[in-house]
């Protein structure tokens, strides 16, 4: 694995913290959505219950990427789960990413 600048390695975590934003954002207009259906009696309370653990379930870890896994990997994973935009990410960080992108597009 090739070692990023520091200057790089900052704007990376710059940018895990603007995905998990937007990741958590995008998950809780869900829930939201979900409460909402359930007030107007469209799902049952069993449903909204399983709507709320699902959410917890995927919302309450972190990603948990390990030790020695690429720095850029939650970055390259953010903009292939559109929590990141092309635009967000430096051009140079950018083309270091490249290839994880490419790989988690299969």
């Amino acid at each position: 694995m090739e070692k990023y600048s520091e200057d790089l390695l900052n704007i990376i975590e710059e940018l895990k913290i603007q995905a998990d934003k937007n990741r958590l954002k995008k998950s809780l207009n869900k829930l939201s959505k979900n409460f909402n259906s359930w007030k107007k009696k469209i799902i049952d309370s069993e449903t909204l219950a399983s709507h709320i653990r699902e959410w917890y379930f995927v919302n309450g870890e972190n990603s948990g990427y390990t030790q020695g896994s690429d720095p850029g990997l939650p970055i390259a994973k953010a903009l292939t789960e559109g929590y990141l935009k092309e635009r967000d990410i430096p051009p140079e960080l950018f083309l270091r990413l490249e290839l994880l992108i490419e790989i988690l597009k299969v």
